[in-house]
């Protein structure tokens, strides 16, 4: 996301590790911008703002505030949920960041989830793969569950090294030392 289109007082969603996503408050301060975890600054997450921004906020962004890169910022917090994540965020490039803008959730499928399995079971990478996606009542997605199949260890080693799974665990089932 372009740097200056990010105000201060919106939440953001902040890329912080690959495929994880956390909320972030912008500050503008005298050194600049500066994003603040919202569990930090104790701002509710069911919003993206804007929050009226405090001094003393600003000082808690000036000493323990963080800059970002721009392709760290992705969106608002709220519109985690609202864009293409099966088209843009999942594809072969892990540097891929989700898009800006929110899907037309009447253009979709009906069945986006049997969509995503159809998909994943005739990969060439993830066959017998599936999924199951959850919608609120609003019909905007909620959660989901993906089981990934692979008999490859290393392509596992990799898919848990990039969730974080500590190495010892990652060596116990695949058998391979984590670099």
């Amino acid at each position: 996301m372009d740097l200056d289109n990010v105000y201060s007082g919106h939440l953001y969603a902040v890329k912080t590790r690959p495929c994880w996503f956390e909320p972030f408050i912008a500050v503008d301060t005298e050194e600049g911008l500066r994003l603040l975890p919202a569990a930090e600054a104790n701002v509710e997450i069911s919003s993206d703002g804007p929050f009226e921004i405090s001094d003393e906020l600003i000082d808690l962004a000036v000493s323990r505030g963080f800059q970002f890169k721009e392709e760290q910022i992705c969106s608002l917090w709220s519109e985690r949920f609202l864009t293409n994540i099966l088209e843009e965020a999942f594809s072969r490039d892990s540097d891929q960041m989700l898009p800006d803008g929110t899907l037309n959730w009447e253009a979709r499928t009906t069945k986006p989830s049997e969509d995503l399995s159809n998909w994943l079971r005739k990969s060439e990478d993830w066959p017998g793969s599936s999924s199951s996606v959850f919608y609120d009542s609003d019909g905007k997605f909620s959660g989901s569950f993906v089981t990934l199949f692979t008999g490859n260890p290393y392509q596992l080693a990799m898919l848990l090294t990039w969730l974080g799974t500590p190495a010892e665990i990652i060596k116990n089932i695949t058998g391979i030392e984590s670099a």
